[in-house]
C-alpha cells in the first residue's frame, strides 16, 4: 500500500513538472492511466500547492482548463488567488474576463494583493482606472467591492438575528452602522425591512426602538404598499399608547413606593418621639413633620402627551421614488 502511494506521489511530481512545461498531452495521458493523479498538487517551492487547473490558468490555456473540467476528469477547482493576482498585476484583464464568461472564476472573491489590504476584482480594476471593465463587471457579473461585500455580510447577519428574535444583536449592529436600519432583507424574507420583522413578531419594544431610537423610516413602504403602511402606523400608535400607559403606571408606582417609605420612616420617627415623651411634655405638631410631598396635589396622569411618529401620520409627506425591489407581504 505504501509503495502504491509512493508511486502515485512520484507520478504526481512528474505530471506537475510536465504541466509547468506546458506538455499537456503527457499530463492527460498520465491522468487517464492513473485517475488519482488529479488530487496531487505541485510540491515545488515556485508553485507549491498548485493544481493542474492553476497551471493551465497561469498559462492562459482555456482549452486545457475546459478539458480538465469536462469528463472524464471533472476537475472543478477554482484557480488559487495567487494565480489570479498574477494576471491582475500584469493587467491580463481580457483573460480574467474570459474566465468569468466561461464560469471558471467567481467574481466576488476577496483577494489580498498586499499586506493588510483586501480587494476584489472590481476594486483592482477601479484602482487601475479601468472604468469600462469596472462597468462591465458590475453590469454583467454583479461584481462588488470588498467594502460592499462586507456590508452585505453584515446585513445578512442583521436579518438572521432579527428573524431569530435576537434583537440585542440587532441593536449592537445598528449601533455600529445605523444606516442598515432601512436595508432590505435579501436573504430571510426578501424585500422586508427590520420594522416588518418586528411587526410580524408583534414585538412592540423592538418596533418602537427601531423607529424612535434608530430612525427607521416607513416612507418606502408608504409608496409601495399603502395597506401595509397603514397597518404599521396603527401598530405604532398602539405601541406608543401602551408604552405611555406603562410609563405612567411605572411612575405612579415609583411615587407610591416613595410615599410609603416616607410614611414608614415618619411613623417610626413618631414612635420614637412618643416613647420619649414625659406626661407633662407638649405633643409635637404633626403638620410640621409631614413632608410637602405628602400634602401637595398629585400630578394629573392624563395630562401626559404621547410621542409623535416621524413621517407617518401626515398626508403631506413627499412621495419619494420607489426602490426596484418589491416587498413581499407576510402571512397573516
Amino acid at each position: 500500500m505504501m509503495q502504491g502511494s509512493e508511486m502515485i506521489a512520484s507520478l504526481g511530481r512528474f505530471a506537475h513538472t510536465k504541466a509547468r512545461e506546458g506538455q499537456w498531452a503527457v499530463v492527460f495521458d498520465l491522468i487517464s492511466k492513473t485517475p488519482n493523479l488529479v488530487y496531487q498538487t505541485d510540491s515545488t517551492p515556485v508553485a507549491k500547492g498548485w493544481s493542474f487547473v492553476d497551471h493551465a490558468v497561469y498559462q492562459c490555456r482555456l482549452d486545457v482548463v475546459l478539458a480538465l473540467r469536462n469528463p472524464p476528469y471533472n476537475i472543478y477547482q477554482q484557480p488559487q488567488s495567487g494565480v489570479i493576482l498574477y494576471h491582475a498585476h500584469n493587467q491580463h484583464w481580457p483573460w480574467i474576463l474570459h474566465l468569468l464568461k466561461e464560469n471558471l472564476l467567481s467574481v466576488n472573491v476577496i483577494y489580498l494583493p498586499s499586506a493588510g489590504k483586501r480587494a476584489t476584482l472590481l476594486d483592482m480594476v477601479t484602482q487601475s482606472n479601468l472604468k469600462e471593465i469596472a462597468n462591465l463587471l458590475r453590469s454583467e457579473y454583479q461584481a462588488k467591492t470588498a467594502g460592499e461585500l462586507d456590508e452585505l455580510a453584515a446585513s445578512e447577519q442583521l436579518f438572521k438575528a432579527a428573524k431569530q428574535k435576537e434583537w440585542q444583536v440587532v441593536y449592537a449592529m445598528l449601533d455600529n452602522q445605523t444606516a442598515h436600519v432601512d436595508s432590505l432583507d435579501r436573504w430571510v424574507n426578501h424585500g422586508w425591512v427590520l420594522v416588518q420583522h418586528a411587526y410580524a413578531q408583534k414585538n412592540a419594544e423592538a418596533f418602537l426602538k427601531l423607529i424612535n431610537q434608530y430612525g427607521a423610516s416607513l416612507d418606502e413602504i408608504k409608496n409601495d404598499d399603502k395597506l401595509l403602511h397603514e397597518a404599521l402606523v396603527e401598530f405604532y400608535e398602539k405601541c406608543t399608547h401602551d408604552e405611555t400607559e406603562r410609563l405612567i403606571a411605572a411612575r405612579q408606582k415609583q411615587a407610591q413606593a416613595a410615599e410609603d417609605l416616607i410614611l414608614e420612616q415618619l411613623t417610626a420617627q413618631l414612635d420614637v418621639t412618643l416613647n420619649n415623651l414625659n406626661d407633662d411634655d407638649e405633643l409635637p405638631s404633626l403638620e410640621a413633620s409631614v413632608p410637602a410631598l405628602l400634602i401637595s396635589p398629585k400630578p394629573n396622569a392624563s395630562a401626559s402627551t404621547q410621542a409623535g411618529i416621524h413621517l407617518l401620520n401626515t398626508e403631506q409627506d413627499p412621495i419619494i421614488p420607489r426602490k426596484q425591489e418589491k416587498r413581499v407581504p407576510w402571512d397573516s
